[in-house]
């Protein structure tokens, strides 16, 4: 029996007649001047005048620069449109030129089917001349077929598209997208063209390299990567925010290396802005101050210990302040659990008072140099983070063999070398914190501490107490004890504080 005679589509027909639906889709329109789209609808259009099919401009959908296969996580306004038009009961069929123009993704077409059916029923028109009726079992089961070849040719590309991509990387071609900081920038003409291919992400772009070079030179002389940022931003440079020009400066590009997929793959695809092992030390230094306990992770901070300070019940007290009698705020530290209260400045100046006292003891400086002298005949830096490196590749190249199914590597063999790995990194790692630490110590103990902390700002003065200071305790008052006025004898303030009931944890 012909479709057009079957009842389900008799009376669809005769309750809309005008309930023929079009819908095209196209994944990538990057100069938005694409008229895919337009002739997609345009051939569904002449499809349903030789149906002589009456037109329906409320059905007519589409996604333009939209993908539509299972890597793809973008929303796709028309279908959902369409979708919520086959609910409604408004469309009973659909013409689309291919049945990828719908879906690449199997649980897609699945709620797509389920769809149809809850709602009486669909037919799907191609303008290739195939149709899928989603009532009868032979149509759908069709119609999951069409989206499998789809779905198989989509993986093929991306494929594809993905051994492209690492064969520019390994080259150290650009390859489009965000120019790294510090390279040439893609010059394009009026069609979206890149004019200096050779140039572009590749190159070294001098104002901005400079900028990496003096930044890269600070944190390895033991300067907080915050503070340089802030007084670079000062000094009129226009930065990326502080987490992306963090992520600029911590790319191997910098030393001339690319790196895909996490792992190195060519040591010398661009001319190095920095000399590999200054930029190894900078950034054993950044990683340490990063992973500080209570470093900054919110932006900006005003309180020095946020991060250390302890209540003596154990909780982790968080910044509080608040207005006073007369209107001034005041900072303040707070328990969340029993709501022990202490007023900020008098506890920062006492600890950083500690603070300097510990960093000039002359005990603690010998132990320091001779920690330092034994650290640097043990290991060298920038050789720990080579073997970091070559680590981190060996993972890749074992994930890569089990991806691509090498004879002899099963799944046990398979774990049990990357758990080997992975704690030999791990203690690489550890002994690289180690050495970056003592380092910075060695940094802030070059000069005359009890200056360097005079002049240093909130981020030099977190880490001069993060290197050191484990956590701060602070226990509440007795009931009814007196009150007890505390005077800072370098600044001559004067402060209803009792500094005894401040306990202070180091490191060192």
């Amino acid at each position: 029996m012909p479709l057009a005679d079957t009842r389900w589509t008799i009376t669809a027909e005769q309750e809309r007649p005008d309930g023929h639906g079009n819908y095209g889709r196209k994944s990538q329109n990057r100069d938005k001047k694409s008229q895919s789209v337009p002739v997609q609808l345009q051939e569904s259009n002449e499809f349903n005048e030789l149906k002589n099919w009456q037109p329906n401009p409320s059905l007519v959908f589409s996604d333009d620069n939209i993908p539509a296969s299972e890597y793809s996580t973008k929303d796709r306004p028309g279908f959902e449109q369409m979708c919520d038009a086959i609910r409604e009961g408004r469309m009973w069929t659909l013409t689309v030129t291919e049945v990828s123009r719908i879906t690449r993704a199997m649980p897609v077409a699945v709620d797509f089917v389920k769809l149809a059916q809850q709602v009486g029923g669909l037919i799907i028109y191609t303008t290739e001349g195939k149709q899928f009726d989603l009532t009868t079992t032979t149509g759908v089961h069709d119609f999951y077929q069409a989206v499998v070849d789809a779905s198989r040719e989509s993986g093929k590309t991306s494929d594809r598209v993905k051994r492209n991509k690492e064969d520019v990387a390994k080259e150290g071609r650009y390859h489009g997208g965000r120019i790294p900081y510090g390279r040439m920038p893609a010059i394009k003409d009026k069609f979206d063209r890149v004019t200096n291919t050779g140039e572009a992400g590749h190159d070294i772009e001098p104002h901005q390299a400079a900028i990496v070079q003096e930044t890269v030179q600070l944190i390895d002389e033991g300067q907080p990567f915050l503070s340089i940022h802030r007084m670079l931003t000062e000094r009129g440079e226009v930065l990326p925010s502080p987490a992306n020009f963090r992520r600029a400066i911590s790319s191997p590009h910098v030393y001339g290396a690319r790196s895909w997929r996490g792992r190195i793959v060519n040591t010398e695809a661009y001319p190095p802005i920095v000399e590999h092992d200054q930029w190894a030390r900078a950034m054993a230094k950044l990683n340490v101050e990063s992973r500080m306990k209570g470093a900054d992770k919110k932006g900006k901070r005003s309180y020095v210990l946020t991060g250390w300070a302890y209540c003596a019940c154990g909780e982790k007290m968080v910044a509080k302040g608040r207005d006073n009698h007369k209107g001034v705020p005041t900072r303040a530290y707070m328990c969340p659990k029993c709501y022990t209260r202490r007023i900020a400045e008098p506890v920062e100046l006492l600890v950083m008072d500690a603070v300097v006292y510990r960093y000039s003891s002359p005990r603690f400086v010998e132990a320091l140099r001779t920690a330092s002298q034994n650290n640097g005949k043990q290991q060298d830096l920038s050789k720990l983070i080579g073997e970091v490196h070559r680590l981190q590749a060996r993972l890749g190249e074992l994930e890569d063999a089990w991806t691509n199914g090498t004879e002899g590597l099963d799944l046990n063999t398979m774990l049990r070398m990357k758990a080997s790995m992975e704690n030999e990194l791990k203690s690489v790692n550890v002994r690289i914190d180690g050495l970056a630490a003592t380092s910075l110590l060695g940094a802030a103990l070059s000069g005359d501490i009890h200056k360097a902390i005079a002049k240093a700002d909130l981020s030099q003065c977190r880490m001069f107490v993060g290197l050191i200071v484990d956590k701060v305790v602070i226990s509440p008052s007795e009931p009814n004890a007196p009150r007890v006025r505390w005077t800072h004898e370098p600044t001559g303030k004067t402060f209803l504080f009792n500094p005894n009931l401040i306990k202070i944890d180091f490191k060192y």
